[in-house]
């Protein structure tokens, strides 16, 4: 798969990588496939989120017990099996959510981090930080100005 060049893209849309439809974050991609893209690792297939209920859980699961028993290599049985694994610790843990009434993660990284901008900015110190970085941005523009 091409990668875009830094730059050449929007962050408007979702993820170039198919079927994945998250929002954009870098590079045309989202910010799992980022992640994987930056470490070298292959960008296609699928992002491992967490199931948002004990249904998605125990579908995963289910998906994953399959595969493992049509695994005839044992390269595709060891994959299979820590697909498997995975996926059931991703149902306890759905289970667990479900039980004691706990949220799932909805956020992107993207509003994950306009949230800590926006707390950020409430406290002195951010408050501060943004008067200089205005300040240098000011005297930067003069400086260009008089030029």
């Amino acid at each position: 798969m091409l990668i875009p060049e830094a730059g050449d893209e929007s962050l408007d849309g979702a993820c170039i990588v198919l079927d994945c439809g998250e929002p954009r974050f870098a590079r045309g991609l989202c910010a799992g496939h980022y992640k994987r893209w930056s470490r070298g690792r292959s960008v296609d297939g699928p992002i491992h989120r967490v199931p948002a209920t004990q249904d998605e859980a125990l579908d995963l699961l289910r998906k994953a017990a399959d595969e493992r028993s049509a695994a005839e290599r044992d390269e595709d049985y060891d994959a299979a099996d820590r697909r498997l694994q995975h996926a059931a610790r991703m149902f306890a843990s759905a289970r667990y959510r479900a039980r004691y009434g706990l949220p799932v993660r909805t956020m992107t990284m993207t509003e994950q981090r306009k949230e800590w901008d926006k707390r950020y900015a409430q406290t002195e110190k951010g408050r501060k930080a943004h008067r200089e970085a205005k300040k240098r941005y000011r005297d930067r523009r003069a400086l260009e100005e008089r030029s």
